[in-house]
């Protein structure tokens, strides 16, 4: 069962809840059976002291994470990976080895290892590649990868800290195994342009932080670690990638502003825009975005079929609905001219894709809504 996460997970103090959305069942469940899941309220709360942002209702990792756990990195990705792994070899000649903490099915792992670093260890609890250790990143995987490896002099973590209950753990789990000298590099949403784009549905019970510079950096400091360097990349809709340190010159941070007022306008002027017109459309792609985007919307009834690459989903559901995920042959047969995307943050590589193809696109003001 779900809890109440009552105190801030980066400093501990009261935490405030600033907005709910619609209960919704685990968004990387996809059952194969129409309708099921079990729904759990979903909100964000804000620290009092250091504002840093993170959901209300915690679901256990066994829950999230177990055999029905369907996420795996899109193999579309390969060529950016392929370019990030060459970009760190040059930035850290000196590195021997690596730790990737959240390998997943091992596609950035084996582009790190491709691009020349000497030992490569990826670690991930819901692994699908033989070559990733398939247990979660904690003091005592530390202890192995260090028996094994000794000083790791870069550890990488993508979209991983968002999916933390205790930070705190993960990074003395971090401090046992990095060499002296070593560098931590690791990428997380970034809450300000999430809020900015209104893209509300990057919240689900998964993503249990939204993070942003200086509550980051604070942690960082009690930790042990210095934020030696942070850059925007247009990740996942806009992200930060952190450089961390044990010792270093703390990077000059700018001002981080956002209103909770306007982000609430935002979503439910975008609620308004898709409640208006009558029409039925399949979908492209099933991410775990869309549970929180669908039923928030109630687009149950407007979405015939999700389109995805995914083996694992496909002859699946979308939680908590009849929504059926299929492969593109279902597309390919039916031919649509118009479709949903909603896996927007590929917008560029999805419409290059299908030229042919209108995409209705969620947090666009480009798409028409007609009946």
């Amino acid at each position: 069962m779900s809890y109440e996460r009552i105190d801030c997970r980066l400093c501990g103090e009261p935490v405030e809840t600033q907005l709910k959305l619609a209960d919704t069942p685990i968004a990387n469940l996809f059952p194969d059976k129409p309708m099921a899941g079990e729904f759990y309220p979903l909100e964000l709360r804000e620290c009092i002291r250091c504002h840093h942002v993170q959901i209300g209702h915690v679901i256990p990792d066994s829950m999230l994470y177990g055999a029905s756990y369907k996420y795996e990195t899109p193999t579309a990705l390969r060529p950016q990976f392929e370019k990030r792994a060459k970009e760190l070899r040059s930035d850290y000649p000196e590195a021997r080895n690596v730790l990737e903490i959240g390998a997943n099915n091992g596609l950035f792992l084996h582009a790190l290892s491709s691009a020349g670093f000497k030992e490569v260890v990826g670690i991930d609890p819901s692994t699908s590649d033989p070559l990733v250790w398939k247990m979660p990143f904690d003091s005592n995987a530390a202890v192995l990868v260090h028996e094994r490896v000794g000083d790791i002099d870069l550890i990488v973590a993508n979209n991983v800290f968002a999916h933390l209950d205790d930070l705190r753990a993960m990074f003395a789990a971090i401090e046992i195994v990095l060499s002296g000298s070593g560098t931590l590099v690791f990428e997380v949403q970034y809450f300000i342009s999430m809020r900015n784009a209104g893209a509300f549905d990057m919240i689900y019970h998964e993503h249990r932080d939204y993070h942003t510079l200086r509550p980051m950096a604070e942690f960082l400091r009690s930790a042990g670690f210095v934020m030696t360097g942070y850059e925007h990349i247009d990740a996942q809709g806009g992200s930060l990638r952190i450089t961390a340190k044990r010792n270093g010159i703390e990077a000059v941070l700018p001002r981080e502003f956002y209103y909770w007022q306007g982000f609430r306008h935002t979503i439910e002027t975008e609620k308004k825009r898709f409640s208006m017109p009558r029409w039925k459309v399949p979908a492209f792609g099933a991410p775990a975005k869309a549970v929180t985007l669908i039923h928030h919307f109630g687009l149950q009834d407007k979405i015939s079929y999700c389109v995805d690459d995914t083996p694992c989903k496909q002859g699946r559901y979308i939680a908590g609905t009849a929504i059926p995920v299929v492969g593109r042959d279902v597309m390919e047969k039916e031919n649509p001219g118009r479709m949903l995307m909603l896996s927007w943050n590929y917008e560029s590589m999805i419409r290059r894709m299908f030229p042919a193809i209108e995409f209705i696109v969620p947090f666009s003001q480009r798409h028409k809504l007609a009946a």
